[in-house]
């Protein structure tokens, strides 16, 4: 929604990567206890640009308490899967943590080279294991549609703070995100930050916050 601040990012995150033998990423201000994505832990400050920070680690997806604490601690970002670096300084960076990785690998040659590569994410194979990555925190808007939570993070809202959309009734809800696409009708009275979503394979009432983990709980249902 804010080109401008992403755009920003950018172009400070290739500013940073040009100057430097780094591998850049951008870390993402949470706006609520994610713990369906990935974190960064900032570490020391970089002096040569502004609001750039050594990683200190790559966090897993974390559990709701884990992810409540990582909010209230500025150190901790989303980790957005954004990178910018110098081809040069990505192939001596695979070299030294991952020699088998890009054993085979050959600049001049890319889509042969490509097809050689191991089937593993660049998590695994470079960030997780490199000593010269930083990141770039950034304000700017990002998400991932991946839950209920974010959805109703970017969806329009009525003056109580409602989403509401399907065949639905509601009365006396405050911050809460009502979705029924079944067509059979869903009536909810006093409801206060809930997520209820109603569909053919299921219904889902959650508070905010919980809706990732409760796609958990009803895997290990399905199963």
């Amino acid at each position: 929604q804010n080109e401008k601040a992403f755009q920003k990012t950018l172009h400070s995150a290739i500013s940073l990567a040009q100057k430097t033998t780094q591998l850049v990423t951008i870390g993402i201000k949470p706006a609520f206890p994610a713990t369906g994505y990935g974190y960064i832990q900032a570490g020391a400050p970089i002096s040569t640009a502004s609001n750039a920070f050594k990683v200190a680690r790559f966090v897993e997806k974390p559990n709701h308490r884990k992810a409540l604490s990582y909010l209230k601690d500025a150190r901790f970002l989303w980790n957005g899967g954004i990178f910018t670096w110098r081809a040069g300084v990505l192939i001596d960076s695979l070299k030294k943590v991952s020699p088998n990785f890009c054993a085979n690998f050959d600049l001049k040659k890319l889509s042969a080279s490509y097809k050689k590569l191991p089937n593993i994410s660049i998590d695994y194979a470079l960030l997780e294991k490199a000593d010269n990555i930083v990141v770039q925190k950034t304000q700017m808007d990002w998400c991932d549609m991946g839950s209920w939570d974010m959805f109703f993070e970017k969806s329009k809202k009525d003056g109580s703070g409602n989403f509401s959309d399907g065949v639905v009734a509601h009365k006396d809800s405050r911050g809460s995100f009502f979705l029924n696409p079944s067509g059979v009708p869903l009536v909810v009275l006093g409801a206060q930050d809930l997520i209820v979503v109603q569909t053919s394979q299921g219904t889902l009432i959650c508070k905010k916050s919980l809706s990732e983990e409760a796609a958990l709980l009803f895997k290990k249902m399905a199963h």
